[in-house]
């Protein structure tokens, strides 16, 4: 699923704790950095956001999309 968000570069709603905030923002995906430690999903525009801390990609759940 993230995988193919990333492909097509598509802007979605992504939701994710950050700082222990629920925060959201419309972004699309630039990779999937399963390797690092934590694996990280890094948006367009730099941001990496730690794979434990995602909520839903573009209205599906954690559980789904990782």
């Amino acid at each position: 699923m993230l995988e193919e968000l990333a492909l097509i570069k598509k802007r979605c709603e992504i939701v994710f704790f950050d700082e222990g905030e629920r925060i959201t923002i419309i972004e699309s995906i630039g990779g999937i950095y399963q390797m690092s430690e934590p694996p990280v999903l890094q948006l367009q525009s730099g941001k990496e956001i730690a794979l434990e801390k995602l909520i839903s990609v573009d209205g599906i759940t954690n559980e789904s999309v990782c």
